[in-house]
């Protein structure tokens, strides 16, 4: 009996130090081919893409080791302010008058150890070094998250500006000494500046990047455009460490086998089940498209011509959204192909788009949820002559049947394995698509509506916009008929 259970303690310790060992095996070689083991579901310091691992710790709360990109220009331009303003200071000393060849210091001597507020600039000098001051304490120092710094430091030097205006004696620069208007419009120029740089750059550009290294410790209901790829990476390395193709059927360890095979069960259903819930998200939300776009189908009032007469060469209409504060467009024209044929070319073809379609660049879907969606990528060519320059889009589309009409939409989202491409300015579309409708008795026709809603971004004026978009949707629409034709004529040869 004593031998027995010898002998089963025996084949325990056999079967722990195997087990030990295939994990040491694992490591070395995952390690080797550059993917480490990871020791939780998603490791602590896990970072989305798109954000760099070596700043990532940056942007955690309360102890920042490293400064952004975005807080050093910040920085630098507080400081440069501080030179200019000397700068231009030590230019108007010089050309004050002096009454001999070695009085020039005197004139540093007279704005400084003589100061006074009617006569001397010196104040906008160190005005400047005040703000200076406490911009680079506040911002550099204590690396603040706030803007309460740079609304004390701008109003203070605002009310001492304008106070400076009234009380300093013009009339008494002689030789017309311009430099004396140019510092004080500088030095009022510089506080406004950095305000807004502060403002519109630094503080929501660390928010944004914040967010981004969080999105990544969330759970598996994080937000729909996480970096799916990346967590469910991290939890097949978390959760199981065999390298593939392992032998399983080793009799000492047959006596672990039971634990291990329902660890490893429960380990593909959590990640079976994570991805479901991901593209259940995106389903979801290409339903809600389909939603949003039929009720604007539906919607017959509030709608202005802007453009054509004729459904042959097509008509653009226009509604202002007040949700999103900018147009929706409405093409309607008549075509002569069966709207299901139509319908399936547009949807199901997309690679093939650029090819006859000269006002896009390239179309490609980068993944598929299921049968009716997928995520898409497009580069729309230039428009208005110039004036419109090149933009991409990353889209959810989505495309089906509802009460006999067919639809082809698409809305806006991220995808990680999509960045921000250099050369294009990355628009955004908003709940818009293709819609077919069948014209009754007339089955080799139908009616072709395309609802526009989009945000092209970048610095253009509205009427360039309105020019452009209505001109790229009439000549789409000139296309497309030139493409029914020759699908036509594929049709008879």
């Amino acid at each position: 009996m004593m031998s027995v259970n010898m002998e089963e303690e025996d084949m325990v310790q056999a079967g722990r130090t195997r087990d030990s060992q295939a994990k040491e095996a694992a490591r070395i070689i995952y390690e080797s081919s550059g993917q480490p083991i990871r020791q939780s579901s998603i490791s602590p310091n896990y970072v989305p893409n798109g954000v760099n691992s070596s700043n990532s710790d940056s942007w955690m709360h309360g102890g920042m080791l490293q400064m952004s990109a975005v807080r050093r220009t910040f920085c630098l331009l507080v400081t440069f302010d501080i030179g200019l303003i000397f700068i231009i200071w030590v230019i108007y000393t010089q050309l004050l008058p002096t009454s001999g060849v070695n009085n020039r210091w005197d004139q540093f001597i007279d704005q400084v150890q003589r100061y006074d507020i009617y006569k001397s600039l010196f104040d906008i000098v160190m005005l400047s070094t005040v703000r200076l001051t406490l911009l680079l304490l506040a911002y550099a120092l204590f690396r603040i998250n706030h803007w309460w710094m740079i609304a004390i430091t701008t109003t203070l030097s605002c009310t001492f500006l304008l106070a400076k205006c009234f009380v300093f004696n013009f009339a008494d620069m002689e030789h017309d000494n311009a430099l004396g208007y140019v510092l004080l419009i500088v030095s009022f120029s510089m506080a406004w500046v950095e305000t807004w740089f502060l403002d519109f750059k630094v503080l929501p550009s660390e928010k944004k990047a914040r967010k981004k290294v969080t999105m990544g410790q969330h759970d598996e209901r994080s937000p729909l455009l996480g970096d799916v790829e990346g967590q469910r990476h991290g939890r097949e390395y978390a959760e199981y460490y065999s390298p593939e193709n392992s032998d399983e059927s080793d009799t000492d360890l047959e006596r672990s086998e039971g634990t291990r095979g329902h660890s490893r069960q429960a380990s593909h259903s959590s990640v079976n089940s994570f991805i479901s819930f991901r593209e259940q998200e995106y389903i979801q939300l290409g339903d809600e498209l389909m939603d949003i776009v039929w009720e604007m189908h539906q919607t017959k009032d509030g709608w202005k011509l802007e453009k054509g007469d004729n459904p042959e060469d097509g008509i653009v209409h226009s509604i202002y959204n007040k949700k999103i504060k900018r147009k929706v467009y409405r093409l309607q024209s008549e075509v002569d192909f069966r709207a299901q044929y139509l319908w399936e070319e547009c949807a199901y073809q997309l690679e093939e788009n650029s090819h006859w379609n000269p006002t896009c660049v390239e179309s490609r879907v980068l993944q598929a949820i299921n049968e009716n969606t997928d995520i898409a990528y497009t580069i729309a060519a230039e428009a208005a002559g110039g004036i419109v320059a090149a933009r991409d889009f990353v889209n959810l589309r989505r495309w089906g049947e509802r009460n006999g009409q067919y639809l082809s939409l698409v809305t806006h989202t991220t995808f990680s394995g999509m960045p921000h491409q250099k050369k294009y300015v990355r628009g955004e579309n908003g709940s818009g698509g293709f819609l077919f409708v069948p014209i009754p008795n007339e089955q080799h026709k139908c009616q072709f509506l395309w609802y526009l809603n989009t945000n092209l971004k970048g610095w253009l004026p509205q009427q360039a916009i309105d020019v452009g978009l209505t001109g790229v949707m009439l000549d789409y629409l000139k296309y497309l008929r030139i493409h029914i034709e020759d699908l036509k004529n594929r049709e008879k040869s």
